[in-house]
């Protein structure tokens, strides 16, 4: 059942606790800090959701996530979980990147986008 911004089920809470504006402003720092150089292309961030994917509000857009898959490197990009898709993998303990509310056409067209990216996801296949 959906708790708030959460989906509780069995005890378990998913994603973990917290406000919804804190981990868009979480997702918008993290993106912010790879498009002026603040982080290496290199580093890895683990365990994140944007948290419209709970709620299913993730409409045609969400600016949050198109932000994301436009500065987080390609190569953490064409991992990125979609809609919920990671929950399985957070449960399990497994690791999983960015978790975005976008569908995976929508992350796959801004992966073209950029540069490099058409032969990442050829590449990938």
């Amino acid at each position: 059942s959906a708790d708030g911004y959460f989906i509780e089920e069995g005890g378990d809470v998913y994603p973990h606790e917290t406000s919804w504006d804190a981990m868009m402003g979480v997702i918008d720092m993290i993106s912010a800090a790879f498009d002026t150089g603040a982080f290496r292309k290199n580093l890895s961030i683990f365990g994140l959701s944007c948290p419209n994917i709970v709620n299913r509000l993730g409409g045609p857009r969400c600016i949050t996530c198109e932000r994301a898959c436009k500065s987080f490197p390609l190569e953490h990009v064409v991992t990125f979980e979609s809609k919920g898709s990671s929950v399985s993998n957070a449960r399990s303990g497994r690791k999983h990147g960015l978790d975005v509310c976008l569908p995976m056409a929508a992350v796959e067209s801004i992966i073209e986008s950029r540069p490099g990216g058409k032969e990442l996801l050829r590449s990938d296949s």
